[in-house]
C-alpha cells in the first residue's frame, strides 16, 4: 500500500473514537467528500462522462432518424448503447480487476473521445456511424467498474456512503443535462453535439488524470483464465450471504422504481396527456431520486438506516399498487415520485456491498450489478408493454405489478441481514 493511498483511505483525526457501523457514528458531511481531492476529480469526471454518454445517445437517435426515416433503426442506435451490459460487461469487469484502475478510466474516456470525434464527421455512413456507438459503448462497463471500485480505495465509512449519494445524484442530473442539451444541440447540428460529447470524454480523462492518484492493481498471486475469474465473480455475489441478499434489494428494487418511467409514454397516453404529461412522470423519477440519495445518506445517521431498510423496501412496490385505482395525472406524476423516493436506499446498499466485496474483485462484482439492473429494468418495462399489449389497461398491469412486488419483498425480507450484522459487516471492512 503507498503512503498516498493509506493516507486518503485510512481513519482521519475526525474518526477517532467512533468505530465504523458504531451507533456514535455520524452521517459525513458533503464538504468531508468534496473537501477530498481524488473524489471531487472523480466526481467531476463522472458527471462529464454521463452528460457526455446521454448527449450522444439524442443525437445519435436524432441524426439516425432523419437520414434513415425509420423507427426501429433510432431505436436500435439507443438501445445499443446498452447492449455491453448484456454478458460481455461481467468478462470486462474481471478483465478492469486486472488493471489500476485510474488507467482504466482515462484509457476508456481517450478511447471513446476519438471514436465519437471520428462519428462528429459530417457524411459518415449510418451503418459505421452505429458500429462506432457501439464501439465506444463496450467501454462504459469498464470506465464505470473502475471508478465504482475506486471510490472505497479513496474513502472509508460514511464519507464513502455519502460519496455514492452524490454520485448518485450527479448521475441523475447529469442525465437530465445531457438529454436537454442533446435536444438542443441535435435540433441545430448533431453532429455538432457528437463533437462537444468527444470533447466532454476528454476533458473527463484530464481531469481523472490531474486529480486522482496511482494506485498499483490488486493482483492475486496466480491469475486465473479470464471467463473462470468472472465466474469467481459471481460465485461471491451470490454465495456470500449479505452480498447475495444485497443483490436481490437492489435488482428487485430497480424492477420496480423503472415502471412509471419506462410506461410513462404508455400511461400519458391512457390519460390523454400527450409530450407534456409524459416528460412530467419521467422528470419526476430522477428527480425523486436526487432528492432521497441526498436525504437518507447525508441527514438519517447510520444506525437509523439500519433499520429503515427492511421497511423502505416495500415502498417503491407499494406506491404502485394505487394504479389500480386509475388515478388523474396529478396522482400518476406523485406515483411515479415516491416510487423513487426510496433510491436513497440503494446509496447505503452499494457502500456496504463495495466494504464487503475484497480488492482485486469490485471490477467484476460491480459489472455483475450494473449488467442485472440494466437487464432487471428492461425485463420490467418489457413486460408492462406485453401485460398492456395483451389487453390489460395499463394502471392494471402497473397496479398488478405492484403487488407482485410486494409479494417478493415479503420473500426477500425472510433472508434480510439484521442491523448488527450489517454493522458488524462494515466494521469489518472498515
Amino acid at each position: 500500500m503507498s503512503d498516498t493511498h493509506a493516507k486518503n483511505g485510512g481513519a482521519e483525526s475526525g474518526d477517532v473514537g467512533k468505530s465504523p457501523g458504531s451507533d456514535e457514528e455520524e452521517a459525513a458531511k458533503f464538504s468531508e467528500v468534496l473537501g477530498n481531492r481524488e473524489a471531487a476529480g472523480l466526481l467531476a469526471a463522472f458527471s462529464l462522462s454521463t452528460a457526455g454518454s446521454m448527449l450522444m445517445r439524442v443525437a445519435l437517435t436524432f441524426l439516425v432518424f432523419n437520414a434513415t426515416d425509420s423507427a426501429i433503426l433510432a431505436t436500435l442506435a439507443f438501445g445499443i448503447t446498452y447492449a455491453p451490459y448484456l454478458g460481455f460487461a461481467q468478462v470486462l469487469g474481471a478483465f478492469t480487476d486486472r488493471f489500476p484502475y485510474k488507467r482504466v478510466m482515462i484509457t476508456a474516456d481517450v478511447v471513446r473521445a476519438i471514436l465519437i470525434g471520428f462519428a462528429a464527421i459530417p457524411g459518415i455512413p449510418i451503418p459505421l456511424l452505429i458500429i462506432i456507438v457501439f464501439l465506444s459503448s463496450m467501454l462504459l462497463p469498464a470506465y464505470h467498474a473502475a471508478r465504482t471500485a475506486m471510490l472505497p480505495q479513496i474513502l472509508k465509512g460514511e464519507k464513502l456512503s455519502t460519496a455514492i449519494a452524490l454520485n448518485m445524484s450527479v448521475s441523475q442530473a447529469s442525465q437530465l443535462t445531457g438529454y436537454f442539451l442533446g435536444g438542443v444541440l441535435a435540433a441545430l447540428n448533431p453532429h455538432i453535439a457528437l463533437g462537444i460529447n468527444a470533447a466532454a470524454f476528454a476533458v473527463a480523462a484530464i481531469v481523472v488524470l490531474l486529480l486522482v492518484d496511482h494506485r498499483p492493481a490488486t493482483i492475486p498471486k496466480e491469475r486465473k483464465n479470464l471467463l473462470i475469474e468472472t465466474v469467481d465473480g459471481f460465485k461471491l455475489v451470490f454465495t456470500d450471504k449479505m452480498l447475495c441478499a444485497i443483490a436481490l434489494a437492489v435488482f428487485f428494487l430497480v424492477a420496480f422504481t423503472i415502471v412509471p418511467e419506462g410506461a410513462a409514454v404508455l400511461w400519458a397516453d391512457h390519460l390523454d396527456g400527450g409530450a407534456i404529461l409524459q416528460g412530467s412522470i419521467m422528470a419526476g423519477s430522477p428527480l425523486a431520486a436526487i432528492i432521497s440519495a441526498v436525504v437518507f445518506t447525508r441527514f438519517i445517521k447510520p444506525a437509523t438506516r439500519r433499520k429503515m431498510m427492511k421497511p423502505m423496501l416495500f415502498i417503491a412496490p407499494l406506491s404502485l399498487v394505487p394504479a389500480l385505482l386509475d388515478p388523474p395525472a396529478a396522482v400518476v406524476i406523485c406515483i411515479a415520485i415516491v416510487c423513487n423516493l426510496m433510491i436513497g436506499v440503494l446509496a447505503s446498499l452499494n457502500a456496504t456491498f463495495n466494504r464487503a466485496v475484497p480488492d482485486g474483485y469490485r471490477g467484476r462484482t460491480n459489472t455483475i450489478m450494473m449488467g442485472g439492473m440494466s437487464l432487471i429494468q428492461g425485463l420490467s418495462v418489457v413486460g408492462v408493454g406485453l401485460v398492456v399489449s395483451a389487453g390489460i389497461s395499463v394502471p392494471t398491469a402497473v397496479g398488478l405489478w405492484g403487488i407482485v412486488g410486494v409479494c417478493v419483498m415479503g420473500a426477500l425480507v425472510l433472508i434480510w441481514p439484521t442491523p448488527e450484522q450489517f454493522r458488524q459487516r462494515e466494521a469489518q471492512s472498515a
